[in-house]
């Protein structure tokens, strides 16, 4: 639409906002506000259906009516995939007037509020180093005691490139940065490991939330059908070499299952059929949710003896 060109109040988009964050960028959420009051219902539903099967790995035909509506009159009820096209709309805008990188450290989520949207922004929390190094970190994350200090983990924009890369493909849309933005704000567990180079770590798991999720292919490639459907299970993400820096814990990059210097690389090494196991482990740099996961490979390292699922009975992950 032409920047200045008004919108038909029926073909508005109902919202509001809340700023939860108070170091959400001024000028993302400035921009934020022009896109959502330029844009009309029928933008988005143009957008959804050129784009269904790049953002939603959906194939057919998409009901315009039926979303329609239900941009229109969101409710309690509402199906996911309608917020989810809103959400890829907005995150599109933000991405096509460079502030691409905004997203990576911020949050924009799209959820039904009585009888309209409701964007919520969040942002993590940043400090700077001595010596000028930026950090980033939950205030959620819980404190880590190493030698009996507390310590907070914290993440450089490094690190957090290196997880868009090899958990969700490098793409920049709602989906997959929102799965991005809560393994870092709202994960509570992390396991402490020593790397094969002696180097201190973090380990973190992914949610593979139920039997329908993709994600639970691994559950499923591991177990067959011996789990109990009431367990929550866990897939291990990979991990985070760290170094002590002030009162934090510093994540510098992130390794997939089977990287050099990983506990998995280490096993596949002493394998006897290891050249191609350790050729797949180090291009193993996993893709989001609805990619399809190197099932064999991630079986392989869980039976030569490093947990790649887990039942975890502690929170994991605190959603807000």
């Amino acid at each position: 639409m032409p920047k200045n060109s008004s919108v038909k109040k029926s073909d508005s988009i109902r919202r509001t906002y809340e700023k939860i964050s108070p170091n959400f960028p001024p000028e993302l959420e400035e921009l934020l506000h022009s896109i959502v009051k330029e844009t009309s219902i029928t933008d988005i539903i143009n957008f959804t259906t050129k784009n269904i099967e790049r953002y939603m790995n959906l194939s057919g035909e998409l009901d315009k009516s039926e979303l329609r509506f239900m941009l229109k009159f969101p409710g309690i009820d509402i199906d996911p995939f309608t917020a989810y096209s809103l959400g890829n709309y907005v995150y599109q805008k933000i991405c096509e007037k460079g502030f691409k990188e905004y997203l990576l450290t911020n949050d924009i989520c799209v959820f039904p509020h009585l009888d309209r949207w409701l964007f919520r922004l969040r942002s993590l929390s940043t400090q700077i180093l001595r010596g000028g190094l930026k950090i980033y970190y939950s205030t959620k994350s819980p404190e880590l005691t190493i030698e009996g200090k507390k310590y907070r983990i914290a993440y450089t924009g490094h690190c957090i490139e290196r997880i868009h890369e090899r958990t969700q493909a490098k793409k920049f849309d709602y989906d997959a940065l929102g799965e991005l933005f809560s393994l870092i704000n709202d994960n509570n567990y992390h396991e402490q490991v020593i790397l094969t180079d002696n180097s201190k770590a973090l380990s973190m798991y992914g949610l593979a939330a139920h039997e329908y999720s993709i994600t639970f292919r691994i559950v499923t490639t591991i177990l067959g059908n011996q789990y109990y459907p009431d367990d929550t299970h866990y897939y291990r993400l990979g991990y985070f070499p760290y170094e002590i820096a002030g009162n934090f814990i510093v994540c510098k990059t992130f390794l997939c299952p089977g990287f050099f210097s990983t506990p998995e690389y280490k096993l596949l090494k002493e394998s006897p059929e290891n050249v191609e196991w350790l050729k797949r482990a180090n291009e193993n740099e996993r893709n989001d949710s609805y990619s399809t996961f190197d099932l064999e490979l991630i079986k392989k390292l869980h039976e030569l003896g490093v947990p790649q699922i887990k039942v975890i009975k502690e929170r994991v992950y605190t959603f807000r």
